[in-house]
């Protein structure tokens, strides 16, 4: 998606000219929003992939960041394909835009990271008791962070890191992480409920094995969340006292 609104001064220009594959750059979540290099190892809002003469699209994009990261990207991962453009140039014929990698939060904002998208687990995975929904306003795909009191699918209730269990490079088959995932996912949602009780509620435990594409990038953690057994949003947090999630208007 795009974002980061930017002004036509002479440092935005310059950002957008002398940025490159593997730049890192932040801004102020105020407008007007200036796009400044850091290092990559503080945090930031966007790792450049390339820059494009003109407007660019999410789709070439995603063709390029695809080709940056090779055996490292994570089709299922929680890092996302954006789009900054500048906007408001005197000469439009002469704008740069440039593809990136960012991290989706809620209402469409980016959240900040540190580190290079390819040097790091891109596990779509979040903290406990983080609710997940769709972004409704950033246009990414996949669920995101987003306010427990709105709709939202699922509840969070922990991670497991299966790099602590299989060490080879080979991606460990669906039934040998499930020996794992299962009883370590019912624990944590155990704990997480306590002193209610999961067969208590209208709830059911979700997780997912790792596939070969992510495995190979280098993702190891799985989610462990909690969603209703009847298919739909719910609003509400789990750990709100004496509180079941109800479902939401649709």
């Amino acid at each position: 998606s795009s974002s980061g609104a930017t002004t036509d001064d002479d440092h935005t220009d310059a950002v957008f000219r002398s940025a490159h594959a593997g730049s890192c750059l932040t801004w102020q979540p105020e407008p007007p929003q200036r796009p400044a290099f850091v290092q990559c190892s503080t945090p930031h809002l966007f790792e450049v992939v390339t820059s494009v003469d003109g407007e660019g699209d999410q789709e070439s994009c995603a063709v390029s960041g695809r080709r940056y990261l090779g055996t490292h990207y994570d089709p299922n991962g929680r890092f996302a394909y954006g789009l900054l453009r500048s906007v408001g140039s005197q000469n439009p014929g002469g704008r740069v835009s440039l593809c990136g990698l960012q991290l989706p939060g809620p209402n469409g904002q980016q959240l900040p990271f540190r580190g290079l998208v390819a040097e790091q687990d891109q596990s779509r995975v979040w903290e406990p008791g983080t609710c997940l929904g769709a972004d409704m306003k950033g246009g990414q795909t996949g669920l995101v962070p987003v306010d427990c009191a709105e709709a939202h699918s699922v509840e969070v209730v922990g991670h497991i890191d299966l790099g602590a269990h299989f060490h080879d490079g080979a991606t460990p088959s669906d039934a040998e992480q499930e020996a794992i995932l299962g009883p370590a996912c019912v624990t944590m949602a155990a704990a997480y409920l306590a002193p209610k009780t999961l067969s208590a509620t209208d709830l059911t435990l979700n997780h997912r094995p790792i596939g070969p594409a992510s495995w190979i990038a280098g993702s190891r953690q799985v989610l462990c969340s909690l969603a209703p057994r009847t298919p739909g949003p719910m609003t509400g947090s789990i750990k709100a006292p004496g509180v079941v999630p109800t479902p939401a208007p649709i």
